[in-house]
């Protein structure tokens, strides 16, 4: 089906937006799907103390999930009900949102008559054409390649039913709110969105080729990135979340911007919610954020804090 217009563009990518969002680090490696055997000693969580003696929990995140995940593992809620304030990466119901699909219509779309397939050479219009069906407006849609690269993730995702509202992110911040704990955010939809729309025509082109090549094979590499999750065991999910970029190192620059520029933006935004005594803070942030030596636990680990991974 074509679309007419922008006003009918704006209802799709409305519908999309906080699912684009939220799943932007999963937009190249892609959530998960049938959960591997878990132990059940093991979680995504780490727990920091820093030499004063307070402590911050970090449970990794699945942006979109499904009900089969809950409930989560016990020592996940027991660290939930010991914490008294809740950080996420962003609020996924922030009144700002209205504000970014301004901003991701802008930077993310063609003014027509012009469309994605007049900028693609012959090899990505193949690939794009087997999934013309999971982009509105199919292969003549107005979005710029990395709109188009998050869109069809987020639809092969919820296809495979995978939902933002199932998100581990958003589990908590309902528990947050019928307690009336406190929470707060280290980022903004705008900043989230800026690290992929900034992105160069070159960059942006290899990051759709890279995401429709693995789109083939999704459903093999999401049995193991959620098998992983679900098992508590990083170095696996380190393994399958960077495989995108093992297999693509031009996208190493992206990297930096979705990944590890962020840890430390994060990290550092952090810090002054661990200032003084209380009791312990509860991050919920995506999960690989959290694993390799440049996660968010290890610079934690890095300035003195003592660290255990559950």
């Amino acid at each position: 089906m074509r679309l007419t217009g922008r006003t009918q563009l704006q209802k799709k990518v409305t519908r999309l937006a906080w699912a684009a969002l939220a799943a932007l680090l999963l937009a190249a490696g892609l959530a998960a799907a049938r959960p591997a055997p878990a132990r059940a000693d093991e979680a995504m969580l780490w727990r920091a103390v820093s030499p004063e003696g307070r402590e911050l929990y970090l449970l990794g995140s699945v942006h979109m999930a499904r009900t089969s995940f809950y409930p989560l593992k016990p020592v996940i809620n027991e660290a939930f009900d010991r914490s008294g304030t809740l950080v996420l990466e962003l609020d996924p119901e922030s009144e700002d949102i209205q504000g970014t699909l301004t901003i991701m219509l802008d930077k993310g779309t063609y003014d027509p008559p012009d469309n994605l397939m007049l900028h693609l050479d012959p090899e990505l219009r193949v690939l794009l054409e087997a999934q013309a069906e999971n982009l509105p407006g199919g292969v003549e849609c107005p979005f710029k390649p990395w709109l188009a690269a998050v869109t069809l993730s987020v639809t092969i995702l919820e296809r495979l039913g995978y939902i933002v509202k199932e998100g581990v992110d958003r589990h908590f911040l309902a528990k947050a709110r019928e307690r009336g704990m406190p929470f707060v955010e280290l980022e903004t939809a705008e900043e989230q969105l800026g690290v992929f729309a900034d992105m160069s025509e070159q960059e942006s082109m290899l990051f759709l080729k890279a995401t429709l090549l693995e789109l083939k094979d999704v459903e093999t590499f999401m049995d193991e990135l959620v098998g992983a999750w679900i098992a508590g065991d990083e170095a696996k999910f380190e393994e399958a979340f960077f495989s995108t970029y093992v297999a693509w190192p031009d996208l190493a620059p992206l990297l930096d911007r979705v990944v590890f520029d962020r840890n430390q933006t994060m990290y550092r935004r952090l810090l002054p919610h661990l200032n003084g005594a209380g009791p312990p803070v509860f991050a919920v942030i995506g999960s690989g954020h959290l694993v390799g030596s440049r996660g968010i636990p290890a610079l934690f680990a890095g300035a003195g804090w003592r660290l255990e991974k559950f």
